[in-house]
């Protein structure tokens, strides 16, 4: 399989999942992530430990999307290769744009994360945004609060 393919697979996933997020489809959402989870930003992490607090960070990162004031949210594929001698495995880099009005309400990001194919299912097990979570949620507050003991930042 080439990378061509890679890339193709991926940004389907990508707007797969997109479009899920942006229509507040949880149950299509999750369909495409996989748990457990490892989210990663520059200032914060969380391990995703089952579905349901999938579902709660996904949420909160909604939340603040609206908070925002964000009216668009597109993320296209800048490489993506599957994994030597596994054709159910891509790793891939993304960046995402978050706008509003046709401007940006932050910065351009990068992100990277591996997806595994399951029953035709391309799911994401996890991710790294190259962003300051303190900027826009994508490690839910509620979780990383609760993924230590002391509440304090994972790792």
């Amino acid at each position: 399989m080439s990378d061509s393919e890679a890339k193709d697979l991926y940004q389907r996933h990508l707007d797969a999942v997109t479009r899920a997020f942006w229509q507040k489809d949880w149950d299509g959402l999750v369909r495409h992530l996989g748990v457990p989870a490892l989210i990663r930003t520059l200032d914060a992490e969380v391990f995703v430990r089952d579905e349901g607090a999938m579902r709660r960070s996904l949420l909160d990162q909604r939340t603040n999307l609206d908070r925002l004031g964000a009216q668009d949210y597109q993320r296209l594929c800048v490489n993506a290769r599957f994994q030597p001698g596994n054709a159910d495995m891509i790793h891939g880099e993304h960046e995402t744009f978050i706008l509003r009005g046709g401007s940006f309400v932050l910065e351009p990001y990068r992100s990277e994360m591996t997806l595994h194919c399951e029953d035709g299912i391309w799911r994401a097990y996890g991710f790294t945004a190259r962003m300051r979570n303190v900027d826009y949620t994508v490690v839910s507050p509620t979780l990383w609060q609760q993924d230590t003991p002391s509440g304090e930042k994972a790792g």
